[in-house]
């Protein structure tokens, strides 16, 4: 298009979809401003399939060949792979697989990772909520509580959460959700920050007053409708 001299594929790409074209090597080349985010979302086989999503195997090949074009190319980019946890059918078992499959076969740091979150509308929260495959009416396992869900998230990072009350931890920011993004339930974390948040507003605005009144100045007070003193009010003159 006139005007434009580059586009950058980001994320979403459907890897699966690929073949001996050189489609690969184009979008790498010439499409790709530093990182490829792609979703295989997970590695075990009957999770992939009540995820309605292809074979790991295709993502592992899609891994070499990335890294490959990248060395011959000499360029230092890095593919990003995103991984859900607690989908309805994923054991712990299965996420302990994931890790051993992610982080120490590939080597992976993840960060693009996220615990279930229901939405309306999706296959996934209709097994969420019924604990069976809609097509088959066969009982899949669902992590449902915030123990569960939390062991499952910590396959992502070896095996290993945080005390609580830190971030990433039970109770602290992000409890529930995963790296930036939230969990199923997605309170835990905002109830923890937004105090703090509203603390350190009051803090702010209580050592503004006392900076003021030192120099001589007093904060304006808002009376209430009528008085002429409220926000927006033109002020009365003294009679």
């Amino acid at each position: 298009m006139k005007g434009i001299k580059k586009a950058f594929v980001g994320s979403g790409i459907r890897y699966d979809l690929f073949d001996d074209s050189p489609y690969l090597e184009t979008i790498i080349r010439h499409h790709t401003s530093g990182r490829l985010k792609v979703a295989p979302e997970h590695t075990e086989e009957h999770v992939l399939q009540l995820m309605r999503k292809p074979p790991f195997a295709l993502f592992e090949q899609l891994n070499a060949d990335f890294h490959r074009i990248c060395r011959r190319e000499g360029l230092p980019y890095q593919l990003i792979p995103y991984f859900i946890s607690s989908h309805p059918g994923c054991t712990e078992q299965d996420m302990r697989a994931l890790a051993d499959k992610v982080l120490g076969r590939l080597h992976f740091n993840l960060e693009q990772v996220q615990d279930l979150t229901p939405t309306p509308m999706t296959l996934s929260s209709v097994m969420f909520y019924t604990g069976e495959n809609p097509y088959t009416h066969e009982k899949v396992y669902v992590a449902r509580s915030q123990e569960e869900k939390r062991r499952q998230k910590s396959y992502f990072f070896g095996g290993k959460m945080t005390a609580p009350g830190r971030p990433g931890g039970p109770g602290g920011p992000g409890a529930s959700g995963a790296s930036g993004t939230s969990g199923a339930s997605g309170t835990s974390g905002r109830r923890s920050v937004r105090p703090a948040v509203h603390a350190a507003d009051g803090a702010a605005r209580h050592n503004g007053e006392k900076a003021a009144s030192r120099q001589g100045f007093r904060p304006p007070r808002h009376a209430g409708p009528g008085t002429g003193t409220g926000p927006g009010q033109p002020l009365r003159k003294k009679r």
